[in-house]
């Protein structure tokens, strides 16, 4: 684990060499021991992991995970790419998953807009969500 040189706050735990078997590794009894001993630790874990239709360990990763963000970007993420993440809610391999739209356009915004006023029920943000789990 290193500490960063930029934020005295952020400690950084880097992957290394790419083993030849990641998903068993993730598979072992450590993993979750390791990440508990972070939680103890840390107020938040990230977990940067590879595009979850490429490879398993994001599904591997978030049954160790309070909640899983999948982040796309307008105008250049092809939508059909979510079908994955729908179907694996739907049949269980992830669980409290939430999808950060990044690079908006401010344009997009507003009623009869793109991503504007609509009726829905009601979520709790992404950040309550997290400053409830304390």
């Amino acid at each position: 684990m290193a500490q960063s040189d930029y934020n005295e706050n952020l400690s950084i735990v880097l992957s290394g060499a790419i083993p030849p078997n990641p998903a068993e590794l993730l598979l072992q009894k450590r993993t979750k021991t390791f990440v508990e001993a972070l939680k103890k630790e840390y107020d938040y874990i990230i977990m940067d992991t590879a595009p979850s239709m490429l490879v398993t360990d994001t599904v591997l990763i978030n049954k160790l995970a309070d909640i899983t963000l999948y982040v796309v970007r307008a105008g250049y993420t092809d939508k059909r790419l979510l079908d994955f993440p729908q179907d694996a809610i739907e049949d269980g391999r992830l669980a409290n998953v939430a999808i950060v739209l990044n690079n908006v356009s401010l344009n997009n915004f507003g009623y009869g807009n793109k991503y504007g006023y609509a009726y829905a029920r009601e979520e709790r943000s992404l950040l309550k969500r997290i400053m409830n789990k304390h």
